[in-house]
């Protein structure tokens, strides 16, 4: 399974837009995957071992999740409901490891996966319904009427995966253009 999958099947993150819209967040991160998002609420912090063993040596893994998500490393394979909102990061031992991984991602969003524009990074994002994660992730969808967003960033050899899963594709953009790189 490749690592990204692997990567992919432990997170949700949701979220979608077009131009940022600069820094509205506060920035959160460790010193080597700094960001700033406009997350709703305080988001839970959280890293989780089994994450970085997956990954190569040298690897770290952060996340952040506000919402019906009670850990940014679900456990089973039921998408949270909407609103939920995560940000998850990988430090990967070198940028061509990472830009690899994004190029994977990337390819498992398809046809939906447009470029996204940010400051200092580059990425993908696309926007639908939770049918997205599904390429991304094992979760199942479990509300049809959910819009799901995901932005896939990466500067260096960090790679970041935004998600939201809102009711409307406004919300999910709106959370997803607050993202950017620090």
């Amino acid at each position: 399974m490749p690592v990204a999958l692997v990567a992919a099947s432990a997170l949700l993150l949701a979220a979608c837009g077009s131009a940022r819209s600069g820094t509205t967040g506060a920035v959160y991160g460790p010193r080597w995957g700094r960001f700033s998002v406009a997350f709703p609420s305080k988001p839970q912090v959280g890293v989780v071992q089994p994450m970085i063993d997956r990954l190569p040596r040298g690897s770290a893994v952060a996340g952040y999740v506000v919402g019906g998500a009670k850990d940014v490393f679900l456990a089973t394979p039921v998408t949270p409901l909407p609103p939920s909102y995560v940000v998850m990061l990988m430090k990967l031992p070198s940028t061509a490891f990472a830009a690899g991984m994004l190029a994977t991602d990337r390819r498992l969003l398809g046809r939906k996966a447009k470029p996204a524009h940010l400051t200092g990074a580059i990425g993908v994002e696309a926007i639908g319904s939770e049918h997205i994660l599904e390429a991304l992730t094992t979760g199942k969808p479990t509300d049809p009427s959910a819009v799901c967003g995901v932005l896939l960033a990466r500067k260096g050899g960090t790679v970041f995966w935004v998600i939201a899963l809102t009711r409307t594709k406004s919300a999910a953009r709106s959370f997803l253009s607050s993202f950017n790189t620090a």
